[in-house]
This record gives structure tokens, sequence and C-alpha cells, in this order.
């Protein structure tokens, strides 16, 4: 929460009767950061009782941003914070304000601005179908990340079911519903079968419902299977990976195991079998090793297919894409390791707008940028040297040097569960500013050991950062193991932010996709 809201809730929050509120961006953002570390912590520390309403809270489907994607925010985040005491949700807006694709205020709309209805639209009408009869129950005991709100009729249950990873996760019911359906994001429905009680449903990134016909209970069990894959894959060194069966039935059931793999992955076992006791779990641990090279290129990853099943019950199957890392030699010199110089590496912000031709990038002279990397056993040192015809940062008074010229970093090493991002830029008159923008909940940092030298030379700009280990909460042995790593190179010129570079995508849209950041491993 921002220092205004804070303050203006802690004068009057014995004035008003709602505490209304305004949440744009990405769900996984919204939920964490915004809501549940931010405005909800906010009211139980001012002492906050007035209900709250999120009277404004979307998402635009511009800058990488697609209309399902912009659909599914709205499922998620309407339901979301349902399930954390608002009284009410309103989207911004029924209809687009324009036409033009790069233009976040033109694409907020349920329908365009001619008046064509998006997926926004159609997945409005299936949320409003589906739960404007119910009443929220309770919220089921998962881990962060996955998500299960049960609300209820007098004739049935529906279970908002979706997670935020890659992978595909089963997820077994108890109930004494006469029938059962999975509904997905726009209404469309796929029955599914009531086994002795029991309902299996695999949920994804996509929300969907489980629906209760004649329920009256749901109780979520243990996993029917769960995965636990390698973080990535080493050549030549075997990495652990282990396969969870549970039987929830009162009888023993066989279990079986079984990894399809392609010819550059190799397994201790691909192949297992055991009888399970009633209401028991059994275990399948094997190894996976890379046996072909080493990435030469970003974001390579390896599949590997696993099954299980339990005897009476369909097989559970998730398709796992493990990165491999990508090996770069450590040094702040020679050839660059990453080259951003092409419109495959930039981000514009005013493509199509007649009135803003003047700010559209023009080619590597406009923006373009060189990254070099080095790292010992103490700290991570990037080098940046970006071309910018015209240096501009005005906006480090108030953390929003992303705003001009400069450097948002983005690190994840090995272990940690989400994403450090921190900015770097160089103010109009030479003096460094850095600013640990965020670190995952519970890690602690330390802003002042971060290290930020810089230069500018004709239309030449050299940063070089260091990030000790220790300053972001973690260890050398962690970067050893591989890191996940982006970076983007903002350019403003004037004031007006024109766009950036980028390593990879996945960072720029108020989010950062970790799944998509590229793997790195020093040689």
């Amino acid at each position: 929460m921002g220092p205004f809201h804070r303050d203006a809730m802690a004068a009057l929050k014995d004035v008003f009767d709602v505490h209304c509120f305004h949440g744009h961006g990405p769900f996984e953002r919204y939920a964490k950061h915004v809501i549940q570390e931010g405005l909800l912590e906010m009211r139980k520390e001012l002492g906050i009782t007035m209900p709250w309403y999120a009277n404004e809270t979307a998402l635009t489907s511009r800058g990488g941003v697609t209309e399902k994607m912009q659909a599914e925010a709205l499922y998620k985040k309407l339901l979301f914070s349902w399930s954390r005491g608002a009284i009410g949700y309103t989207w911004y807006n029924m209809r687009s304000k324009g036409e033009l694709p790069d233009d976040g205020e033109h694409n907020y709309g349920l329908m365009t601005w001619d008046f064509y209805p998006k997926a926004v639209y159609a997945a409005y009408n299936g949320l409003t179908g589906l739960y404007h009869d119910k009443d929220f129950d309770r919220a089921c005991e998962l881990p962060w990340g996955e998500w299960a709100f049960i609300f209820k009729n007098d004739h049935e249950l529906a279970v908002a079911l979706w997670n935020d990873g890659e992978a595909d996760v089963p997820r077994v019911f108890r109930t004494d519903a006469a029938a059962a359906a999975s509904v997905d994001l726009f209404g469309n429905r796929q029955e599914l079968p009531v086994v002795d009680g029991t309902v299996l449903v695999t949920t994804t990134n996509e929300p969907q419902t489980l629906l209760l016909s004649g329920a009256e209970s749901a109780e979520l069990l243990p996993p029917l299977s769960s995965f636990a894959m390698p973080e990535l894959l080493l050549p030549g060194q075997p990495q652990p990976m282990a396969v969870v069966l549970t039987n929830p039935f009162g009888d023993a059931r066989q279990a079986t195991v079984k990894l399809t793999l392609p010819p550059t992955v190799a397994a201790s076992q691909s192949q297992f079998s055991a009888q399970v006791a009633p209401h028991s779990q059994v275990e399948f641990a094997a190894t996976l090793t890379l046996t072909a090279a080493p990435a030469n290129s970003l974001g390579a990853k390896e599949w590997v297919m696993a099954e299980g099943q339990l005897a009476g019950l369909e097989p559970v199957r998730q398709l796992h894409l493990l990165p491999v890392p990508f090996l770069f030699t450590s040094r702040l010199d020679g050839d660059a390791l990453f080259t951003l110089a092409d419109h495959t590496k930039i981000t514009q912000l005013f493509v199509g707008d007649p009135a803003k031709e003047d700010s559209t990038w023009k080619g590597a002279q406009d923006l373009s940028a060189a990254v070099w990397l080095a790292m010992d056993d103490q700290a991570l040192t990037i080098k940046v040297v970006a071309t910018d015809d015209q240096h501009w940062q005005k906006n480090t008074a108030d953390q929003r040097s992303w705003d001009g010229d400069g450097i948002q970093l983005f690190l994840m090493p090995s272990g940690m569960p989400s994403a450090v991002e921190m900015d770097f830029a160089r103010e109009e008159d030479g003096r460094s500013h850095v600013f640990l923008r965020r670190l995952p909940l519970g890690v602690m940092g330390d802003e002042a050991a971060l290290q930020l030298a810089t230069e500018r030379a004709g239309t030449q700009t050299t940063y070089v950062i260091t990030v000790p280990f220790a300053a972001i909460g973690s260890t050398a042995e962690a970067f050893g193991r591989g890191f996940r790593f982006n970076l983007m190179v903002n350019d403003a010129d004037n004031g007006i932010r024109e766009g950036w570079a980028q390593v990879a995508p996945g960072i720029g849209s108020g989010t950062v996709n970790t799944q998509i950041m590229p793997v790195l491993l020093a040689q």
C-alpha cells in the first residue's frame, strides 16, 4: 500500500462506510502483494473493520497480455476478492476507450471500442451464470499458488479451482454429490465420474469450477498423486525426483508409475508398481540425468511425462518441462553474453499511434544494449552498455526509476520461491540510484549492499551492477546450482517512457513470469 492510501485510511477510518480500493494488474501480483500482504495487512494494522470493495480492479489486454489472459484474470481476481471478504467487484470497464492495440487505456474493456465482445465478456457471463445464486463457504487449505474456493446454495456446491504454475495438478474431493461436472472459464460443462464418493479433477493455470449437484459436503483429500521434479536438468549430474500416490479408499489398491523420457534424459528407474494399503501412500523415487550437452540457447527445456495410476481410477498424467541451463563464461569484456539490438528484443509502447511517431523505436542507435555477467564466490556482477540517443532520469525520488532510463534486474537463484526485483539508474547529475524493489516473502535482503557504478560517454551509458549473494538472501552454493535471470533496459526521452530492451519475455507487464525466465549456469 502506498503512503497516501495508508495515511488517508488511518485518519478517516471512522468516516467511511465502505473501503473502496483499486487493484489493476495480473492476478498473481494482486493476490499476494496488493491484497494479502498489502490491503489486508494494512486493514489489520489500522483496525479497519468496514467492508472493502474492489471497485475498479481489472487488467488491460496489451503488453504481452492476451485476451484470454485478461479473461482468466477476471475469473481469478473476482473469486479471490470474494474469498477475502470483498463485498463487491467492479471491472473497469465495459467498453474499451479506443482502438490502439498498444494503448493500455484502450484495452481494458469487456468489449472492444466498437462493441465486439472479448473473451473477458464471455468469462463474465460464465461467472454470473454459475455464482449469482451462491454464497462463499470456505477456502480449502492449499499451498500458496494453488486455489480451491467453495461456494454453495441449497442444491449444489461450486468449487473454483486453478493453480499458478505450469504443471497440471490432480486433486480428489470426497463428496455426497449425486453428479459432478467440470465447468470451464466460459461456462462449458464436462461430466465427471463420482467413484466411491470421490471426484478426481485436474487443475491447471486456467480457472475452472467443479460443480457438485445435490451435494452438501466437499472435502479436499490429500493429492491422489504428486510429482516432485527437479528445478532443472544438469549434464551428467543425477537430480532427484519423486512421485507419491495416495489411496483414499477403504481397501488396498495397486499403484503404478511410469516415466516416458526423450533420448536426452536418463532415469535411474522408469517403472514402479506396489500395493497401497487403505488410506495410505506409496512413494516412487528416482533420479533424472541430462545425457546431452548443455543448452546453447536461452530457455531450453527437456520434457518428462510422468503417469501415476491407482487401480479403479483413470491414470493421472503430467508433462513436465524441465529447464536446461545456458552455460556462460564469467567475464566483463570481450564478446557480450547478450546483445539486445533488434526488434525481437525491443518492446515499444507507441506502435501504431501517429501522434507518437517520434517515440517509436528507430533502430539500435535509438535503444540497444550489450550485457556481460561475471560470478565469483561472493557476488554476481552484471555489466550493461546501453546505447540511447538521450539519457533521461528524473523519477528516482518516488521509486519510479522504471519510468525513466535505467535497468530493472530479476534474479531467482536455486531454491528461491520467486524472483528478486531490483532497480538501478543513473540520475541526471550522475549519482547512482539503487532500489531493492521486491523480495520473496520471508527472505531478508540488504539494499545498502547492492552496488552500482555508471558512466555516460556520448550516446552510451555503462552500468556495472554488483549483487552480493547475501544482499538478496541467497548463497554462492545456490547460484552455483543455476539461477533464473532476466533484465530490461528502460528508455524514456523527454519524460515519456517509450519502451524497453529485454533479455527474454515475461517481464514489463507488471508481473514477472518466472517460469520462462532463462536459467543460467556459470562454467
